[in-house]
């Protein structure tokens, strides 16, 4: 997909209400800015192979999440919780330029809900639809707007 046809598709998504002006500017301005949109950071171990995009995007509906993926083309997705849980440890040991706020991942929990992790505590947050033993929470994915990190297969 190239340049125009990831920008058609970012208009679509803004003129269907799926993110907002500031998003659609913000990833437009992205788009253009870079040729890829990345810089990889590499998790290489037996669980993954992935490299994650250089910086977060903003508050968003799980929803509105997959559309932004969706429009920087080339494979960029939401992470697995199990990617994610990966992608913490990078946060820990001061790597990946992450925020210490909650960021969405593509694994479904409860109905309608997606677990999601804070990186400021390792855990879920928030109100939560069902808490696990692990810590994990997942979330409504209709109602809660969080960070979102894209990542693709390497």
């Amino acid at each position: 997909m190239d340049k125009i046809e990831k920008l058609k598709e970012l208009k679509s998504l803004f003129e269907s209400s799926i993110i907002s002006k500031e998003e659609f500017e913000q990833l437009k301005t992205e788009l253009i800015s870079s040729e890829s949109g990345a810089k990889a950071i590499f998790i290489n171990n037996k669980k993954i192979n992935i490299e994650i995009y250089k910086k977060d995007l903003p508050d968003m509906t799980f929803n509105q999440a997959v559309g932004a993926c969706k429009a920087l083309g080339q494979g960029w997705r939401l992470p697995t919780i199990e990617e994610l849980s990966e992608m913490y440890k990078l946060h820990l040991e001061g790597n990946g330029n992450f925020s210490r706020f909650i960021y969405w991942s593509q694994t479904e929990g409860s109905l309608n809900a997606v677990y999601v992790l804070n990186f400021g505590n390792g855990q879920g947050n928030g109100t939560p639809w069902f808490q696990y033993e692990d810590g994990r929470q997942d979330h409504d994915k209709d109602f809660y707007k969080y960070i979102v990190r894209p990542v693709r297969q390497i």
